[in-house]
Order: structure tokens, then sequence, then C-alpha cells
């Protein structure tokens, strides 16, 4: 029986054997470099009307050169295909105009996500009596006071409104 992580462990390696694949410098290939004609002989063919070529065949040597020897130099030098690494180009911030520092409300500006703006706020020392006077009345008529209650819930429509706290 394969242990539950066997998977997972697979799963890692492959990913992390294919992440290092694709981060390995590439292999450097032999690119042969462009054929770069001669300016003296390309003016002077190019003027010139082309002859038939010769029928005459080249002799073959008899004997392979020794190995040691050195290639004979030639009259031009190789053109040798180099990369040139450019620099990225510099992006410079532009400056994006304001009319000030936007009024953003902070966090101190709003309670559970609500702006202090949008609650009722109670009224002074005077609206507070009269709201005393009320739950006053609401003892002696019975009520009890550990139940929840909300302003504005008789407005509503629902018969099952907070019945969950009644």
């Amino acid at each position: 029986m394969t242990k539950p992580t066997t998977p997972f462990l697979l799963l890692f390696l492959a990913l992390l054997g294919l992440m290092l694949a694709a981060c390995r410098p590439a292999s450097p290939t032999a690119v042969s470099p462009p054929a770069v004609p001669d300016p003296t002989t390309s003016a002077t063919t190019a003027s010139a009307p082309t002859e038939p070529a010769s029928t005459e065949v080249a002799a073959q040597p008899t004997s392979l050169p020794p190995a040691s020897a050195t290639p004979p130099p030639t009259a031009e030098p190789s053109a040798t295909a180099t990369a040139t690494v450019l620099p990225w180009p510099t992006v410079l911030p532009t400056a994006v105009p304001t009319a000030g520092p936007s009024p953003t409300p902070g966090p101190a500006d709003f309670v559970n996500g609500i702006q202090k703006g949008w609650f009722v706020v109670l009224p002074d020392e005077a609206g507070l009596v009269r709201l005393r006077e009320v739950v006053q009345r609401g003892l002696e008529l019975g009520r009890d006071p550990t139940r929840f209650s909300k302003l504005g819930d008789s407005v509503t429509t629902s018969e099952h409104y907070l019945a969950r706290f009644d």
C-alpha cells in the first residue's frame, strides 16, 4: 500500500525537475557566420559578363596531409558572430498631476465597514432622559430586559424578523 504522500512527492519532484530544466542556460550552438562578399571582387564580377565554367577536372591528391599540419593562412580575416547584449531601456516615471490629497476615509472613520455618518445618533441628554423613561415604563409593564430589541423592527413586514432572539 502506498503512502498518501507518495503522489504528492512524485508531483513535487516532477515540477522541480521541469523548473530546473527550464532554468538551465542554453547550450552554445555552432552558428555559421553569414558570407561576407569581398568588395573588390564583387564590383568586378558585377560589371563583367559571366563566362561559362571550365570543363577541366581538378586532380585529386594522392596522399593526405599530416594531421598536425596547420591550415594555410587566408587573405581575409574570418567574420565571427558575437552576441551584443543591449541594456534595457530606462523608463522614467511621469508625473501625474493631482488636485491634492484625496479625502479617503481611514479605518478610524468606519465601524464594521460602515461609515460613521450613516449611524443614527441618539439625542443629547434630554433625549436620553426620555429613553430611560421608556425603558422604566417597559419594566413596569413586565417587559423582559434580557430580550433583544432593535429600533425600527416594527416596520418590517416579515413575521419572523429577529425570531431567533425572542
